[in-house]
Formats: structure tokens, C-alpha cells, sequence
């Protein structure tokens, strides 16, 4: 497609449009029932004269804008090229178009852990007597993004290790902060009874 793309835009930038071809396009695009084409082609006699006029008169009563709407010049031409190179660039490096097998394998087996991930993070946070604290929400904030990215392939192997780790200690921390605060709690309604 980007090929196809690259190939239209140079033979649009370089082509030249012949005025016979240029005048069909004006009668297609005004409505003026191919006058100013048989005026063009026309050879030199009377109805020659007569069609010439004609298309004339019909031209002077016509707005540019109407008839050719967008105006561009070269640089807007070269800047939406450019536009449209770099999407599909864009488009092109988040595919996996030109990986290995292995490569492809590494991010499918990385997308399928992400529903494993979502499913650990439910089960230890959101199943709670007591509301989540705010470490909490930040961590299920994080492992949501976490497993995104993993479903996305946004990470290789090793970015996906080192930030599960990452989660694992905060995990941790969280878990333990949660029991001191349950320690806590049974304390004071110990001390209540």
C-alpha cells in the first residue's frame, strides 16, 4: 500500500496534464456537457467558431471554486506525503510484518499472560472485605497498564520480567501493610470486647 502510495504521489508530482485532458475534467466536474472539450478538439470551421463561443460563455459564468474546490501547492502536497509515510511507518512497526517466528511466538505467549496477570490482580485486590487503600488502587492501576502493554507487545521479555518484578515488591509491600493494618484492627476490637 505505502509502495502504491509513494507511486501515485511521483507520478502526480511529475506528470503533466494535457489541456485536452484538463478541459474534459472542467466539464465533468461543472456540469457543461462536454462543450469545453469539443471546443478544444475541435478543428477549424464554422461550428468550430460556434462551440468555442459557446464554451466560453459558459466558462465566464463559472466559479474556480466550484469547479476545483481544493487548492494545494507543492509543499502541502509534500507535507501530506510525508504525513502519510509516517503513519505508515508507525503502522508498520507496531505489526509484526518482518519478525521472526520466535519474535512472533515471544509476543503472542507474552499477550496471553496478560489475561493471567488481570486474573491475579482481581484476586488479590479486589476481593477485600475492606476498601483498597490508596497504594492499593495505584498498584491496580499499574497492573492493569502492565497487562495493556503485554497484550499490545509493547514489551519484550525481559522489559515484561523486570516490570513484573517491580509489581511483585510493591504487591508485597501492599500485602504487608494490609496485614499490619488487619493486626490492628483485631487488636482494637480486642481491646473493645
Amino acid at each position: 500500500v505505502g509502495g502504491l502510495t509513494l507511486a501515485g504521489t511521483a507520478a502526480g508530482w511529475f506528470w503533466r496534464v494535457s489541456p485536452l485532458d484538463l478541459a474534459r475534467s472542467i466539464d465533468r466536474r461543472a456540469g457543461l456537457k462536454n462543450r469545453l472539450g469539443t471546443a478544444m478538439s475541435a478543428t477549424d470551421s464554422g461550428w468550430a467558431d460556434a462551440q468555442r463561443a459557446d464554451a466560453e460563455r459558459k466558462l465566464e459564468g463559472l466559479d474556480p471554486k466550484t469547479v476545483f474546490p481544493w487548492s494545494g501547492n507543492r509543499v502541502l502536497t509534500g507535507a501530506l506525503c510525508a504525513l502519510i509515510l509516517a503513519g505508515g511507518a508507525y503502522a508498520w512497526a507496531r505489526s509484526d510484518f518482518g519478525m521472526s517466528a520466535a519474535e512472533k511466538q515471544e509476543r503472542a505467549e507474552l499477550a496471553s499472560r496478560a489475561e493471567e496477570v488481570r486474573r491475579v490482580a482481581k484476586e488479590g485486590l479486589e476481593n477485600t472485605p475492606r476498601e483498597l487503600s490508596a497504594m492499593e488502587k495505584d498498584l491496580r492501576t499499574d497492573i492493569e497498564s502492565f497487562a495493556k502493554e503485554l497484550e499490545r507487545g509493547k514489551l519484550d521479555r525481559e522489559q515484561a520480567l523486570v516490570k513484573a518484578n517491580e509489581l511483585a515488591k510493591q504487591a508485597e509491600t501492599a500485602a504487608q501493610d494490609r496485614f499490619s493494618a488487619a493486626g490492628r484492627d483485631l487488636d482494637e476490637a480486642g481491646e473493645t470486647l
